[in-house]
């Protein structure tokens, strides 16, 4: 490759278009739901001057998506890549080829006819996309990846580095033949939808477009249902057919939303394959979509065991990594920026070890015993954080519901004590040789697992309660994220940070 500057195809447009409309909808809902609502119920002459708004926005955001993409300029050096972009502040990025440390290559519907893709680069101590290639040759964005997973640092002698190289370029066609490692039907990814957190963001969302609606909008909505459906005849006729509608209603909600998590696992992670090739893993999924993503196995900080109510209902984890992070970006609106996690879906119990233990060589092939927290102590801190809120709850209520505000009181602290209850007992750190495990959920469980020579801090922290009945806080602090297990015994607690900090310094291995 020429050191010279390149621009992308001006398939690129639609890339950076849709990316506007996607934060429009992740940062802009609290917004547009309002503005909705107001344009169903406005008047005709409300709504000419808002529909010429809408018009003027969205020949901004083309006009925008097309600044983007001629103000957009690439260059790929021997140990670099080098980006210049920005429609109004212009920016150079210079990315050392050993800092990235994740890859991964979308093949987006709207580009595959052209045979073009979307190369996106994550670097070491960045929260979210730092490069993304929108509109390059597929096969220069595989000559990109394979140039960056087969970087060798200068200190790496010339006959390794071309050995290492021969090996790469041989490995590179077997990674699509022999080297796959996982499959996942499409059946096991609907299931895996079904535990996945976005169902719950669905329901948030409809409640918040829910109360943004007015009265007037909810009448003609209701008066719909009863002409359409005629449920206001099964309603007239009895408790029987009222009980049916009513109960159809409760029942489609969930399913309803169960099919929509289904359906976006799908979109996302259908034909999924894990494939190994060497230091490297790639994962490649995609119903329309095809996606491609590469990370090295030196990168890996932290696997996570992911199991809510539904994955052990249906008795699957969710393995998830966890990699370099400098902290989680926040949106304009204060809401957390989601980072793209390298997944690994639906593993039954006896997939789960072997596979950790390809990510986390050091893993152990047997599951840990758990040192819990003190849970009565756990219990009574909860309790105490939720005695005034309820307390001013109940207060209020009670000019308005009388002697329901002492049940509304019962209710809470009843969900107060059966909530800390359960979040207690999910809470244990334990260590398997030179592996350390850190567990916490609800009604589920996140457990930790990494290798204590990556481990970065360790804080302990005690309260004076804490301190009579012998109890600290842990606090460990990774390259990828920091966890903390409260309330746990002492002696325990130091345990595991002289272990941890043992490791960490005795052991010369790269933590990155």
């Amino acid at each position: 490759m020429t050191e010279t500057w390149h621009r992308t195809s001006p398939v690129a447009v639609v890339f950076y278009l849709i990316r506007a409309l996607k934060f429009m909808v992740t940062d802009g809902l609290a917004m547009m739901a309002p503005a909705f609502a107001w344009f169903a119920t406005a008047s005709d002459g409300m709504k000419i001057w808002a529909a010429a708004w809408f018009g003027l926005l969205a020949i901004g955001g083309v006009t925008w998506a097309i600044l983007t993409y001629l103000r957009f300029r690439y260059q790929i050096t021997d140990n670099q890549v080098l980006v210049r972009r920005g429609v109004m502040t212009r920016e150079q990025l210079n990315i050392d080829f050993d800092r990235v440390q994740d890859t991964s290559i979308d093949e987006p519907f709207y580009v595959r006819p052209f045979n073009l893709a979307v190369l996106k680069l994550d670097t070491a101590g960045s929260a979210k996309t730092e490069i993304a290639l929108a509109g390059i040759d597929i096969k220069l964005a595989n000559e990109i990846r394979h140039r960056l997973l087969s970087f060798q640092p200068e200190s790496q002698s010339a006959s390794q580095a071309r050995e290492l190289d021969t090996q790469d370029e041989v490995s590179a066609a077997a990674l699509d033949r022999s080297q796959r490692i996982l499959q996942r039907t499409n059946p096991q990814i609907a299931r895996y939808g079904l535990t996945a957190n976005g169902l719950l963001w669905v329901a948030v969302s409809l409640g918040v477009l829910a109360g943004t609606v007015g009265d007037e909008a909810w009448s003609g909505v209701g008066k719909f249902l009863f002409t359409k459906f005629q449920m206001g005849n099964l309603i007239e006729g009895g408790g029987l057919s009222a009980g049916l509608a009513i109960s159809g209603v409760l029942l489609g909600l969930p399913l309803l939303l169960g099919a929509f998590s289904m359906l976006g696992a799908m979109w996302k992670y259908a034909n999924y394959e894990l494939a190994n090739d060497g230091d490297s893993f790639r994962r490649s999924s995609g119903l329309v979509s095809r996606q491609q993503q590469t990370l090295k196995r030196t990168k890996v900080q932290v696997a996570i065991w992911k199991q809510n109510a539904i994955a052990r209902w249906l008795k699957i984890t969710n393995l998830q990594l966890r990699l370099v992070s400098a902290g989680q970006e926040v949106s304009g609106n204060g809401m957390p920026i989601s980072t793209p996690a390298f997944l690994v879906p639906a593993l039954s119990g006896n997939e789960l070890l072997p596979l950790t233990q390809k990510f986390l060589p050091e893993a152990p092939d047997q599951r840990p015993q758990f040192s819990g927290i003190h849970r009565r102590y756990h219990l009574k801190r909860c309790l105490y954080a939720w005695v005034l809120p309820l307390a001013g709850i109940t207060t209020s209520a009670t000019f308005f519901l009388g002697y329901w505000g002492a049940v509304v009181l019962l209710a809470g602290l009843l969900i107060a004590v059966l909530s800390a209850w359960l979040r207690s007992g999910k809470f244990g750190v334990a260590v398997i040789d030179s592996t350390g495990f850190l567990r916490s959920g609800f009604l589920g469980t996140n457990t930790a697992v990494f290798s204590l020579r990556k481990v970065q801090r360790i804080d302990l922290t005690t309260s004076p309660g804490q301190r009579q009945r012998g109890l600290a806080t842990l606090h460990v602090h990774m390259a990828s994220h920091s966890i903390t297990v409260p309330f746990l015994p002492k002696a325990v607690a130091e345990q595991f940070s002289d272990l941890g900090l043992y490791h960490a310094e005795s052991n010369a291995g790269a933590w990155f």
